[in-house]
């Protein structure tokens, strides 16, 4: 069961959209991850045409943007790694190794924080944008998914789908708790004040919400 949720997890593919450099408040490009070719692939809004394609590693799966846009990380699911793309340059600017299977590329809120979602390691690597160097690797739950930051950068919320949320602590690097009874945890959303974080549960049609002042599930919404 759970090596099938891997399977369905490392099959998925994302689609971002980003504003040209310079260009007019409704220009921009939508960044499609390809895992069949290895590639991403820019398309150019306007026209709905290919304007670039970009190799990657293996089965390159999330894609995360610098807050300016000029920077973009997409991890590779095959490959155990984060590719760092010159975004207007469209241009490689680095290759960082994560962990076996490297699903979620998620940036804290400054930009000054990459957490990577290692699915096969059920692990977190943290990656500095600075340096472009992992700093540390944290241990998560089963199936680690994808993360996501408080507005004021405190905490981050590990979404596992094995059924839980990891709590770290940002400035210590830590897991500092665990929110439980959310099976099928795989995307989260937080609120605009940080109060809350929702978490879709992919295999039961429900959203759960959680309190971050306390960390337990407040309240569970069909869907």
């Amino acid at each position: 069961r759970l090596l099938d949720i891997r399977r369905a997890i490392g099959a998925m593919a994302i689609l971002l959209v980003t504003p040209f450099t310079g260009a007019s408040a409704l220009a921009y490009e939508i960044w499609v991850t390809n895992q069949g070719t290895d590639k991403v692939q820019v398309i150019d809004s306007a026209t709905l045409k290919e304007i670039a394609s970009i190799s990657t590693d293996s089965k390159p799966h999330n894609i995360e943007f610098s807050p300016d846009f000029t920077r973009a990380y997409v991890s590779n699911v095959g490959a155990g790694t984060v590719t760092v793309i010159d975004a207007v340059g469209r241009k490689i600017i680095a290759t960082v190794p994560t962990g076996k299977g490297a699903h979620g590329v998620n940036r804290s809120p400054s930009g000054r924080l990459l957490y990577v979602t290692n699915t096969a390691d059920e692990t977190v690597s943290i990656i500095d944008t600075s340096s472009l160097k992992v700093v540390k690797t944290i241990s998560a739950g089963r199936i680690p998914s994808v993360a996501i930051f408080t507005p004021d950068e405190r905490k981050a919320y590990i979404a596992n789908v094995s059924g839980s949320l990891s709590v770290i602590d940002v400035e210590k690097a830590e897991v500092v708790g665990e929110v439980s009874s959310l099976k099928g945890a795989i995307v989260l959303a937080v609120s605009k004040d940080g109060e809350k974080v929702y978490v879709a549960r992919g295999f039961e049609d429900k959203v759960g919400v959680v309190d971050t002042r306390v960390d337990r599930v407040r309240s569970t919404i069909p869907v």
